[in-house]
């Protein structure tokens, strides 16, 4: 395989560290563009005494060229769950007796493979940050799935479907979000996958807010089973990632999509994760 082809079983992005408000040098500007290049992520961590980790890690994405993060529309007015900065907090509702109103973001359960922003278009949200302000006791790992080699995988592990299989998963009614908060709920409905400039782009998701039409496209219940098998647990497409307090990973979204194991609070204090998105990719576009 080339560089830009490893499958995660093959390494592991190593942890760049950054300046304690979040300044990257040459060299680490460097190590976080190649392991995104190579893995599809990258991971970062600040110094403990960095004093404003939303102010750090708005400044690790603005010195890779990714600009104001975006809020997609759903969320314009939401400012309990989005800041001005638009950096959101991920914890647990505090209420007593209560889980928020938002399945992801309130909520101590595992969270299966998804891509974030897939009421938007497919690609438009290229990159995702997630930042760790205090780990959980137990669990809340972030996993990984690398969708976008898996479906290039398939042309030459299923040669005899390849075309049926893939041309399913590329249909534009294949894939439906239903957003459950809101006045109006919205709605998407797109391909899982699609190409563009030669690049597979992905909208993999599987969680309980994404209907897939597995009755009226023709396949696409053989190709979600596949995809499935590369997503298990021991795949070479899967990775497992535990973020420490301070540890960051910058994630190609519309390539790699992730979610996160169930976990446990301990008497001291929640879990607690700052997230940002953004519709460029690190290095000006030139990842």
């Amino acid at each position: 395989m080339t560089r830009a082809e490893r499958d995660f079983s093959e390494g592991a992005p190593h942890v760049t560290e950054v300046g304690a408000d979040g300044q990257t040098n040459l060299s680490a500007r460097e190590s976080i563009l190649g392991d995104y290049r190579e893995f599809g992520y990258a991971v970062f961590s600040l110094p403990p005494a960095s004093a404003d980790p939303t102010a750090a890690l708005l400044r690790v994405a603005a010195d890779l060229g990714l600009g104001a993060p975006f809020v997609p529309p759903l969320y314009r007015n939401r400012s309990d769950l989005y800041a001005r900065t638009g950096v959101n907090l991920l914890t647990v509702a505090q209420a007593a007796g209560s889980q928020g109103d938002h399945p992801a973001f309130q909520s101590r359960g595992p969270i299966e493979f998804h891509t974030d922003g897939t009421l938007q278009d497919l690609g438009e949200i290229q990159t995702a940050f997630l930042l760790c302000l205090t780990p959980a006791a137990i669990g809340g790992d972030t996993t990984l799935f690398a969708a976008s080699r898996a479906f290039t995988a398939m042309r030459a592990e299923n040669p005899h479907l390849a075309g049926a299989l893939l041309g399913a998963l590329l249909n534009d009614g294949a894939l439906s979000r239903h957003a459950t908060i809101g006045d109006s709920p919205a709605f998407r409905s797109g391909p899982v996958f699609g190409v563009r400039n030669g690049e597979v782009l992905s909208r993999y998701s599987v969680t309980p807010r994404d209907k897939w039409a597995t009755e009226e496209v023709e396949f696409l219940a053989e190709a979600r089973r596949a995809l499935e098998a590369h997503a298990a647990e021991g795949s070479p497409y899967c990775a497992q990632i535990r973020l420490e307090a301070g540890q960051g990973i910058i994630l190609a979204n519309d390539r790699v999509s992730h979610g996160r194991t169930a976990f446990e609070d301990s008497a001291a204090g929640s879990r607690r994760m700052l997230r940002a998105l953004f519709a460029g990719r690190p290095g000006s576009g030139e990842c």
